[in-house]
């Protein structure tokens, strides 16, 4: 982490704390989040999940801006 790029950062953190594919985590838009909750439908299984957000990825989520439709986004706003 101390070395990662911030959005290689944010992406890890979003992984770490919801245990989601990484396909599933590059699509995952900000509807999808409700403040405290992130809902999705799994690309795999295809099983919508519900998963609460701990306190640090419910910080870091709220502390990012919301100018892409997606969560995990490039400096260029690129999925």
């Amino acid at each position: 982490m101390a070395v990662a790029p911030v959005e290689l950062q944010r992406a890890l953190i979003l992984a770490l704390h919801t245990g989601q594919r990484q396909g599933d985590l590059l699509r995952l838009s900000w509807g999808n989040y409700d403040g405290s909750l992130i809902s999705i439908r799994q690309g795999k299984t295809g099983r919508k999940v519900e998963i609460p957000c701990t306190r640090a990825l419910k910080k870091m989520l709220d502390g990012l801006d919301r100018n892409t439709a997606v969560v995990l986004a490039t400096k260029t706003k690129r999925p």
